[in-house]
């Protein structure tokens, strides 16, 4: 169910039973129009919807299935541009993205529309990459939009080819998670602050589990808050700076600090001029390895 409060005025718009409605949600700038999905629904089809205020109610304008069938998690999640007219939607279980875009002339520009999918033919992707587990537009014209595949911990950005109306040949940037560490606190202090980590060096940073665009396109932040793991001798290094394994009690399930980093261009492409914005940003350990209660910091990030 997803709840808007406009003033003093209440309106929800309601799924059916199973739906799980509002999986991924996205407005447009003037908060009037609402892309909704619900990745779940008929076995992982998957369903997007847009829904417009009205005299004080929402009411639905469109309406998609996932064009892949079953297990495609098609709307895993969505990103609507700031005028209402671009929506960008993902079905990372299939590794894509497909692009709409509303061409109706009359009250109703969803009426009709035309599509795009981002070409992948370059990248080489496998079953458990994951491309498009994330997606951000930027939000002015929605001319850019980054993806994340945290399955292979790797972020691409694309933007739009006016002269051909399509998304290039392939993304015009991309970036993995070289330098990062995936930590956990092997002691803490009273305050919940790590005095000491141990490096997860055969655990995935989940790169790209989240990422960002600012409104503009011009600042980009990825979040990798790591994965469940077993932490032991073969996965572990004690002290993080070293390549010493860890020779300490093995723990199952264990989650990671996770880590946030932050590019920016400031140029017209993001194909030249990326560059990291600041250090990496990592969470508050809470508590030390054992607990299973380590924060996977980078889960959401905006």
């Amino acid at each position: 169910e997803f709840t808007s409060y406009v003033g003093t005025v209440h309106s929800s718009i309601s799924g059916s039973s199973g739906d799980y409605l509002a999986t991924s949600i996205s407005l447009n700038f003037e908060s009037d129009r609402v892309a909704l999905s619900t990745s779940n629904v008929s076995n992982y089809t998957g369903r997007v919807e847009i829904h417009d205020y009205s005299a004080s109610y929402w009411v639905k304008i469109f309406s998609l299935s996932g064009p892949d069938g079953v297990n495609s998690s098609f709307g895993q999640e969505i990103s609507l541009n700031w005028s209402g007219t671009r929506l960008a939607v993902s079905s990372y279980q299939k590794n894509k993205v497909y692009i709409y875009d509303a061409t109706g002339t009359g009250s109703n520009v969803w009426a009709s529309y035309v599509s795009n999918t981002l070409n992948t033919s370059s990248l080489s992707l496998s079953s458990g990459d994951e491309f498009g587990y994330s997606i951000s537009l930027a939000q002015d014209d929605g001319n850019r939009i980054a993806v994340g595949a945290p399955g292979e911990n790797k972020v691409y950005v694309y933007e739009y080819d006016s002269a051909n109306s399509n998304w290039g040949s392939g993304p015009v940037w991309s970036i993995g998670d070289t330098g990062m560490k995936n930590l956990v606190a092997k002691t803490v202090d009273t305050d919940g602050l790590a005095t000491a980590y141990l490096h997860l060096h055969n655990v995935s940073n989940r790169f790209g589990h989240k990422v960002r665009l600012s409104a503009f396109g011009n600042y980009l932040i990825v979040g990798a808050p790591g994965t469940v793991a077993t932490i032991n001798s073969s996965s572990a290094y004690d002290p993080h700076t070293s390549t010493t394994a860890y020779s300490g009690t093995a723990y199952t399930n264990q989650r990671q600090i996770g880590n946030v980093r932050c590019f920016t261009n400031d140029t017209s492409t993001w194909a030249s001029g990326t560059i990291q914005y600041g250090q990496d940003i990592l969470g508050k350990a809470g508590t030390p390895v054992g607990t299973d209660n380590q924060p996977a910091f980078g889960t959401s990030c905006d």
